[in-house]
């Protein structure tokens, strides 16, 4: 019963290193496996997130270009409103002037009969009419041009 005893600790000792080293195997093959999915997927998401990096920047170096068209029309569009301005102040300023002088109080009429002072007076109202109608005209005109950039 000894030599049983004997030869079924023998058997299990063995089998038990056997298993033990089989183990040992599998699971040094399974962690090669897993290391190599790992790489894999490391280099996947890598390759992935470059792939995003440049195309992130594509679109910012787009979305720069956007804007900086979109500066430039604001540019030449302030341009144009200081050039509007600068006509209606100065259609303006001679719209005063001819104003003032149609209705000065006091006028150097020595000399001249009474058609003569009539003639000049009617020249004034009409040269005031003129540049009223133009001032009038102007405006309308931004008016026109203010209500279709709001459209577009």
């Amino acid at each position: 019963m000894s030599e049983l005893l004997k030869l079924f600790g023998l058997f299990s000792i063995g089998t038990t290193v056997i298993v033990s080293v089989i183990g040992y195997i599998a699971k040094r093959v399974i962690e090669q496996v897993l290391n190599k999915d790992l790489e894999k997927f490391k280099n996947n998401l890598q390759s992935a997130n470059e792939k995003a990096k440049i195309e992130f920047e594509k679109e910012i170096e787009s979305y720069k270009a956007d804007l900086n068209l979109l500066y430039s029309k604001q540019i030449q569009l302030y341009s144009k409103k200081s050039e509007i301005i600068e006509k209606l102040y100065q259609k303006l300023v001679d719209l005063n002037f001819i104003m003032l002088d149609m209705t000065v109080s006091f006028r150097n009429i020595t000399g001249k009969d009474e058609q003569t002072v009539q003639l000049e007076e009617l020249e004034r109202v009409n040269k005031a009419a003129e540049q009223g109608n133009d001032f009038l005209n102007f405006m309308e005109l931004i008016k026109f041009i203010l209500k279709r950039q709001l459209v577009h």
